[in-house]
């Protein structure tokens, strides 16, 4: 099970871009990388407050273009 599967209300959502926020402020952060396929399902453009990369997407784009060539 993985993190948001077990905390997937608004609550636990809002406390995780809380946890963003601070990382940013405090360690200038510049983005967060969501590195969990569980973090990627419950973070988008559209509901993060932080530049955010989703690594799974990164890697599908790499070995898409891979197998495309």
């Amino acid at each position: 099970m993985g993190i948001v599967n077990e905390r997937d209300t608004a609550v636990h959502i809002a406390e995780l871009r809380a946890l963003a926020q601070t990382l940013m402020k405090r360690d200038a952060v510049e983005s967060v990388l969501l590195a969990g396929t569980d973090l990627s399902t419950a973070f988008d453009k559209t509901n993060t407050d932080f530049p955010a990369i989703d690594c799974a997407r990164v890697h599908i784009a790499a070995i898409t273009r891979e197998l495309l060539r």
